[in-house]
């Protein structure tokens, strides 16, 4: 019994962690969009649907208290946040790398309309953008990790100025969003709660010197 619940909850575990998280955004000349994903449930983020609340009573303002008068609220300093900013690059470049080689462009649809003030110019201009896009959509599609990629390039004479529209979805696993979260969180903590004793304990000295 204790066993067929252990391999049960196992299961359930390892379908959790392969769960699709993600974003999907969309631009097209008459919307625009953006959505939270998981698994096959979505949630619209941009435009937010209007809520439509009662009217009551606003409560009397409060006055503003004063810059540090809350109980155990501080200010960061500009050299401790200075500091806190160069010890946090390298994990956050690092971490930056690790996200990219796991995220994941499920769909990726764009149109380019190709347009100049001159037809002449317009043609020109979508023969240069055809052979660019050639040559760097294979490369792209390796290096993004894209599954499912399509782009037209339209040469459009009405129009005096080039347009970019299209819809992008990106997502990456719940383990692997718990692994990058487990491997980095920690040491972002470390760091944050080192940064914070060297200014109590600069704080402290100061106040002895004064």
């Amino acid at each position: 019994m204790i066993w067929g619940v252990f391999l049960a909850l196992l299961a359930v575990l390892a379908l959790l962690g392969r769960t699709r998280l993600g974003v999907r955004g969309e631009y097209t000349p008459r919307s625009a969009g953006l959505w939270l994903r998981v698994g096959g449930l979505r949630w619209q983020l941009y435009p937010r649907k209007e809520r439509t609340k009662k009217r009551t009573a606003e409560p009397a303002a409060k006055p503003a208290k004063a810059k540090g008068e809350e109980k155990g609220t501080a200010a960061l300093s500009p050299e401790l946040l200075f500091r806190l900013a160069r010890r946090l690059l390298p994990v956050a470049l690092e971490g930056a790398g690790q996200l990219r080689r796991r995220l994941q462009v499920d769909a990726l649809r764009l149109e380019i309309l190709v347009g100049a003030p001159d037809p002449s110019e317009t043609a020109e201009r979508y023969g240069q953008v055809s052979v660019l896009l050639g040559s760097v959509w294979q490369p792209a599609v390796e290096a993004l990790h894209i599954q499912d990629g399509r782009v037209r390039v339209l040469a459009d004479f009405t129009r005096t100025a080039p347009a970019l529209y299209g819809s992008a979805s990106l997502s990456l696993t719940a383990g692997q969003l718990l692994w990058l979260g487990l491997r980095y969180g920690p040491k972002c903590l470390k760091i944050l709660l080192e940064v914070r004793k060297q200014e109590k304990a600069a704080g402290t000295r100061q106040r002895k010197a004064a």
